[in-house]
């Protein structure tokens, strides 16, 4: 009987003497985060290899390994390469389960993983597993609210899914209602904001990089508002191709072309960094933007070196458009011919594919383009030149977009009066023919009442932007009439 009692004693005494899997901060880990965020991903797994060795029980490990195996999914725009990590991706979230829940990194982590499986879903076009990881992050900050509702982090975690949840259009809002996950943009927007400024995650290494770069990315996708730059919270935009992409849309936004390249320039090369392709082709769209005969290098260079099959399409149409500017005809019409026998496998191509379509006078796209790098004087310029007019009102789809072109010069330049009258004339007919042109042209008659104060029309244009669909992007033109509808609630 005693053997027995030693054997039941030293059993539970090693169960006892096992160590707890935490979660804690150690300076090489924030090393190894930025290693991540600089996409130098072979060298942070072999550090974070040796970092667990010592600390096998550190929790940290697997959700650092996460990170990379999402960058490593996300950087060259491949199926495959998801694919290939995504059982390796569910383990990791499985180990990070077994965290304590009282510690509010187990939600924290869990949660945020989760939301990059349900990204990667999303990118690659499993819409249903892409729902179900986003509510399985939905129950782990739920969770993590309940028990730990002050804690900044979590306050982000929450702040990010209301905002996301509030303005999602209404293809994906049924799951959302079945589960009962309700949004808010606006309070969501007010959590992130509050959150992101506290002492606790502006010296958190670990999080602070990546919760700028989501925040910023909201504003710039739901608000258009680019007023707060990624580098304005202490962000290295400079290392990151991650976030110098990021930095370089906010730069676009704010009408700042020149900018933006002269950041892409600073991007870095190398062996050890993951190559991400995609950097090329916006270097060739800020290019084109101001018609430099440099921007088709950076095209072809994205064509040659891209091994996913996304953006190929809009590429080619740049090429088309870029060659028709220089007068090069059968360069511009081989590049028009490439693009027409490839598949539409993103937004960017689709709405390239609507493009090839359309017969736009030349002027009318480069005044696009110039207005697209904040180059208004030229742009307008170019709406104004003799004939231009004549020639686009010979067909509805150049008209709309002539009147949505002049429209969004005088609204960037708070002419709203102008704006106003030019918005209307683009939606005269958009009854017989809807495409972005109008649909945007709606939004942004909602956007020039509220800047006149007539909130009303806006609401009115806002609930008519809900309704035009069937064209490239209508998703993200319905997030933010969501978003402006909110907004007009908050005020009322």
């Amino acid at each position: 009987m005693k053997k027995y009692l030693y054997i039941l004693i030293f059993i539970t005494s090693s169960a006892s003497l096992k160590a707890e899997l935490v979660f804690e901060y150690h300076p090489e880990l924030a090393r190894i985060q930025q290693l991540i965020l600089d996409s130098k991903l072979i060298e942070a797994k072999k550090a974070l290899n040796i970092f667990e060795r010592i600390h096998p029980d550190n929790l940290f490990v697997p959700f650092l390994k996460g990170r990379a195996l999402f960058f490593q999914a996300f950087l060259p725009d491949q199926q495959s390469a998801f694919s290939d990590v995504e059982k390796e991706f569910s383990s990791i979230i499985d180990q990070i389960e077994k965290g304590s829940i009282r510690d509010r990194h187990t939600f924290i982590c869990s949660s945020e993983l989760y939301l990059m499986q349900a990204f990667l879903h999303m990118r690659y076009g499993n819409q249903f597993s892409a729902a179900w990881s986003g509510y399985q992050a939905f129950n782990r900050l739920e969770g993590g609210k309940e028990r730990f509702s002050s804690d900044p982090l979590v306050q982000f975690g929450n702040g990010l899914l209301l905002t996301t949840v509030g303005s999602l259009p209404e293809n994906y809002r049924i799951f959302t209602k079945l589960i009962g996950m309700k949004g808010s943009v606006e309070k969501g927007m007010r959590l992130m904001s509050s959150a992101l400024r506290s002492e606790s995650i502006q010296e958190n290494s670990l999080f602070r990089d990546e919760f700028a770069y989501m925040y910023c990315l909201v504003r710039y996708q739901l608000l258009e508002d680019s007023s707060e730059l990624l580098s304005s919270f202490g962000v290295s935009v400079e290392t990151s191709a991650f976030m110098m992409y990021m930095e370089s849309l906010q730069l676009l936004q704010k009408g700042q072309n020149d900018k933006a390249i002269l950041l892409l320039k600073k991007r870095v090369s190398s062996k050890e960094i993951e190559p991400y392709p995609y950097m090329d082709f916006v270097m060739g769209k800020l290019l084109l933007n101001k018609q430099d005969p440099k921007a088709a290098i950076w095209f072809v260079k994205f064509l040659n070196e891209s091994k996913g099959p996304n953006h190929r399409v809009a590429a080619y149409r740049y090429l088309w458009w870029h060659y028709a500017f220089n007068n090069q005809i059968e360069a511009a019409e081989n590049s028009k011919l490439k693009a027409l026998n490839l598949p539409a496998n993103s937004s960017s191509d689709a709405q390239a594919m609507a493009d090839l379509a359309q017969d736009f006078p030349i002027d009318l796209i480069r005044a696009r383009l110039l207005f697209d790098g904040g180059y208004d004087k030229l742009a307008w310029e170019v709406l104004n030149r003799e004939g231009l007019k004549a020639q686009c009102l010979r067909s509805l789809s150049a008209k709309h977009e002539f009147h949505y072109r002049r429209g969004r010069v005088a609204f960037r330049q708070n002419n709203f009066l102008s704006a106003k009258n030019e918005f209307t004339l683009a939606i005269a007919d958009c009854a017989q023919e809807m495409n972005f042109s109008c649909a945007n042209s709606h939004l942004y008659l909602a956007y020039t009442f509220g800047g006149l104060g007539e909130t009303n029309k806006a609401e009115e244009f806002y609930t008519k932007t809900l309704n035009c669909k069937g064209f490239p992007y209508y998703e993200g033109l319905h997030q933010k009439a969501r978003t402006g509808l909110e907004e007009l609630k908050k005020k009322s």
